[in-house]
């Protein structure tokens, strides 16, 4: 720079890349000051905006999205000249991927391609707490296997947040919390009297540490899902005018977008925000497409009113649903009418508070997990236990005291088994959730098929793909975490299964792995052989005797030589009693998926008394069971076959199986009608729904709305 300061040499690619600069400290440098940049390499030409950092520095940020030679030029409102400089972007670390992007319509993937599937939790003000209980939600974060967290710039007033945060955004001071009480926390909403925040100064201090939090998360490889504005305000955040919210966002965009793990939600309950109108949000959301030159993910949540997503500026759904007793079950509808990834990041909470969105049991809050999942969707964690009330998961962060937590990563792990990028569902089962790779959605024969039965509990169920290709069939306990090998099987099999709910079929095709999987021996006791009492004497007095040769300093005297008695005769020894072998049960070869934290002991499953209503209704609308298509899905034969007995003989089996193809041909020839499966499906999912409208979104008409 001809002004010599001082700035990097390199970088490497999606890191940021930072110039700092002196400037003027006097009046407010965040509204009368201004420095821009353009920075060029080879691939890219980038506009960028800097910032002020207080005590006279200011900075400006850049992430590089290709490695090669760049440089830059910098001009400030401050600065006497144009400043430029040159730099190399070397190749990214390994576990740096870049900023996720959406991949085949309704998933994600990474900048250099990797797929990335998000399984979230919600933790609102964890970074908004005093260091250790940061610390610890940090620790809890990276060791739990969770890829995204969702939390906000703003702290949230509500009964569970009475007190003050560690930092505010904003330099000055808040309102006494010794008047609020659970009973009156709903008078002090918006900007109370008693808060005197200047709404033009930022609070430097706060988004250092902020920025500080954002790195930590993506050295974990976790995405920050950060809220930008809400409604559950006592300080007057939620009450500022466009100006201020004008200000406020492109500070936060200059200032943060430059780190690769960034999402950004433009509200939390946007519907419930009485101070911005629809209009507003559209001004608000063109300004975020303009201030980030990169291009983050960006999403709105609602309280309950959903907003329409389809909206160009949205990347992705982000949907909170209000019904406690259908979720999930939308998800189909939504990736209709969206045709973006959706995402359910609020499925309600596993938890205790006396509400029934924080109250669901571990064994509900799993199940909407996997039936988000098995839809084409991608689910969100919560967690509302009252154990502490100064330390609630989803609120404050801190450690995690559930058990749904860990049967999210081990769907993680599941969907990151998947070819391609996700999943996608298949329609026609009224009794499951059927689901195929999304990229294989139009081929005959699939890689992988995944049924799940949520709180159903079939006793077995079969299946037909093609008479040729080996699949290797397995049984996931989603509650246990655990997974069964059933063994390889072509053309017409059947898969028994014991009673019990959240299982889940997955067949893969088989590969050499499989074929030369052994299943483990069963480990038995070897019981003790009956020993002769006259050969364990003789055995005894041998050893006594070698003993006395080698030790004969040492050896003490027999009873005999010690007392002058006799010794005494050794007493006849008892049979030995065989030990009860407790019978095998179903799942005691099983294979455990690793996950980053060691699994607890969990409970069996409770079967769920209230079953989530299907809404095959919508997705089937206008569409015949002709116009549909699924032979390239394994069907569930309709005959009721009773359950076979075990059998040890192997040539038994077979001749049996033998005879049971014969009859199922002969069944067949005789009533083609019936049994004759589908057509191959060749068209895509949405294809079939391309007219289906199953969602009531409010049109916007900016002419009619008050401010």
């Amino acid at each position: 720079m001809s002004n010599h300061q001082d700035y990097p040499t390199e970088v490497d690619r999606w890191d940021v890349f930072e110039i700092s600069l002196e400037g003027p400290s006097q009046g407010n440098p965040f509204l009368e000051q201004r420095l821009q940049g353009i920075f060029t390499g080879k691939n890219e030409s980038v506009v960028t905006e800097g910032f002020y950092d207080g005590k006279g520095i200011y900075r400006i940020r850049f992430m590089p999205s290709f490695s090669g030679r760049y440089s830059f030029i910098l001009k400030g409102s401050f600065l006497d000249t144009t400043l430029s400089g040159r730099f190399v972007v070397n190749e990214a670390e390994p576990e740096n991927h870049g900023p996720v992007r959406t991949a085949n319509t309704y998933h994600f993937s990474y900048e250099d391609g990797t797929a990335f599937h998000p399984v979230g939790t919600i933790a609102q003000g964890w970074h908004l707490k005093y260091d250790g209980d940061i610390a610890q939600s940090l620790k809890t974060l990276k060791s739990s296997g969770f890829n995204k967290v969702r939390f906000s710039i703003f702290p949230y007033h509500n009964e569970f947040n009475l007190d003050d945060p560690q930092y505010f955004p904003y330099e000055g001071t808040a309102m006494s919390t010794h008047v609020l009480t659970k009973e009156n926390v709903k008078e002090y909403t918006g900007r109370n009297e008693n808060n005197h925040f200047q709404y033009s100064r930022f609070n430097t201090e706060y988004f250092a540490h902020l920025e500080t939090c954002i790195q930590e998360l993506g050295r974990a490889g976790i995405e920050a899902d950060l809220v930008l504005f809400h409604p559950y305000d006592r300080w007057g955040f939620d009450a500022m005018n466009e100006a201020e919210n004008d200000l406020y966002l492109s500070y936060v965009m200059n200032r943060l977008a430059g780190y690769h793990n960034i999402w950004w939600s433009l509200a939390d309950g946007w519907d419930a925000d009485q101070n911005k109108s629809l209009q507003d949000w559209e001004h608000y959301a063109d300004l975020l497409v303009r201030k980030d030159p990169y291009h983050h993910l960006r999403s709105i949540h609602n309280a309950r009113e959903i907003y329409d997503c389809t909206r160009p500026w949205i990347s992705h759904a982000s949907i909170h649903i209000d019904d406690l007793y259908r979720s999930a079950e939308y998800v189909n509808a939504y990736r209709i009418r969206f045709h973006k990834p959706i995402i359910m990041d609020d499925l309600g909470s596993e938890g205790d508070l006396p509400y029934g969105w924080g109250s669901l049991s571990p064994e509900e809050m799993t199940r909407r997990f996997w039936e988000t999942a098995m839809r084409g969707g991608y689910p969100g964690h919560s967690e509302t236990y009252l154990k502490d009330p100064e330390h609630i998961w989803s609120m404050h962060g801190g450690t995690l005291n559930g058990e749904s937590w860990k049967r999210a990563v081990f769907l993680k792990q599941i969907l990151n088994e998947v070819p391609g990028n996700g999943l996608a569902p298949v329609s026609g089962m009224d009794d499951c959730c059927a689901c195929v790779p999304e990229a294989e959605y139009s081929e005959p024969i699939k890689t992988q098929y995944l049924y799940y039965f949520g709180f159903l509990r079939p006793s077995y169920r079969e299946f037909y793909i093609d008479d040729d290709t080996d699949y290797t069939a397995e049984i996931i306990d989603t509650y246990a975490m655990t997974i069964h090998r059933c063994g390889i099987f072509h053309g017409h099999f059947k898969i028994e299964l014991p009673l019990q709910p959240y299982l889940a079929i997955r067949l893969r095709r088989t590969t050499a792995e499989d074929y030369a999987y052994k299943e483990p021996e069963p480990i038995e006791e070897e019981q003790p052989e009956e020993a002769d009492p006259a050969d364990e004497i003789q055995e005894t007095e041998e050893i006594h005797e070698t003993d006395e040769l080698n030790h004969t300093e040492e050896m003490p005297l027999p009873q005999e030589e010690q007392t002058g008695e006799p010794a005494e005769e050794p007493a006849e020894e008892t049979e030995p009693q065989e030990e009860a072998v407790p019978e095998a049960d179903a799942f005691a070869e099983t294979v455990q998926l690793p996950i980053e934290k060691e699994p607890e002991e969990v409970p069996a499953a409770e079967q769920q008394d209230d079953p989530s209503t299907s809404i095959k209704d919508e997705l089937m609308d206008g569409a015949g069971e002709e116009d549909l298509d699924f032979s390239s899905i394994p069907e569930f034969l309709a005959d009721d076959i009773p359950a076979e007995t075990e059998k040890t003989n192997s040539e038994e089996i077979e001749k049996e199986e033998t005879a049971a193809e014969e009859e199922i041909a002969e069944d067949e020839d005789e009533s083609e009608e019936d049994d004759e499966l589908p057509e191959i499906v060749t068209g895509s999912y949405l294809a079939m729904h391309k007219d289906e409208n199953t969602l009531k979104i409010p049109p916007i008409h900016f002419e009619k709305e008050d401010k």
